[in-house]
């Protein structure tokens, strides 16, 4: 008998069963190294096909968009331009950056990397909020962002 988590990756994935291009879904799973009781925030790829729930569902209204440049300050998103907006599709472009969304600056070497080209959705507003960006290496780089609120 297939479990919750088995059947639902049934429903996401291809018929073939396999993950060709993966989804960019953002789910709450539950791993063996989760603390006790406490959900992981995951993207459904060939890695992870077996999620437990969706955690963002609906239609996001997008109706802001600003772009910044990266350099060796610490950048939030601008706060006039958010709003009251609670999502964002961050690209960065030409150069490799290094983030942090837990109120925390990242540095030059601390931080999560996002290098050019790479897509950022943020989702809810504590993680809008508390997004801070700085550039990793010796170049300024640019973050173009895309704001809107689930409808």
């Amino acid at each position: 008998m297939a479990t919750d988590s088995e059947q639902r990756a049934q429903e996401l994935m291809p018929r073939n069963g396999s993950v060709s291009e993966p989804r960019n879904v953002r789910l709450t799973t539950v791993r063996p190294d989760s603390p006790e009781g406490q959900p992981q925030l995951d993207w459904l790829s060939a890695e992870n096909p077996l999620p437990v729930r969706e955690v963002v569902s609906g239609d996001v209204e997008h109706d802001k968009f600003e772009s910044l440049p990266v350099s060796t300050e610490v950048l939030p998103l601008t706060r006039v331009v958010l709003g009251d907006r609670d999502q964002a599709f961050i690209t960065i472009e030409s150069q490799a950056v290094r983030y942090r969304v837990d109120g925390g600056d990242p540095t030059a070497t601390v931080g999560i990397v996002l290098n050019a080209g790479d897509i950022l959705e943020l989702s809810g507003r504590n993680e809008v909020t508390q997004f801070r960006v700085i550039r990793r290496d010796g170049t300024d780089a640019t973050l173009r962002a895309t704001y809107g609120r689930r409808a």
